[in-house]
């Protein structure tokens, strides 16, 4: 009995469900004639320099890359034999 009462001072009015339509606002509409004016503009975009460049990264390769296969291609032929 005292939740219902509770929960009906608390919520807004607008969100308790009803039949009747939401009322909507729709200001007047604007329009603006040029013709005849003469416009002037210049277009500014930011004034931003970098202020440092991104080097490459160095950092430890997580694998060892091989240039001479000549003692593991005799170890596994030895192998083989």
């Amino acid at each position: 009995m005292f939740l219902p009462a509770l929960l009906s001072t608390l919520l807004p009015s607008a969100l308790i469900l009803t039949d009747a339509p939401p009322e909507v606002y729709y200001p007047p509409v604007q329009q603006i004639d040029l013709e005849g004016a003469e416009v002037r503009a210049t277009l500014n975009g930011p004034q931003i320099q970098p202020v440092f460049e991104v080097g490459k990264m160095a950092f430890a390769p997580l694998i060892r890359l091989r240039a001479n296969f000549d003692e593991e291609l005799e170890g596994s032929a030895a192998e083989v034999r």
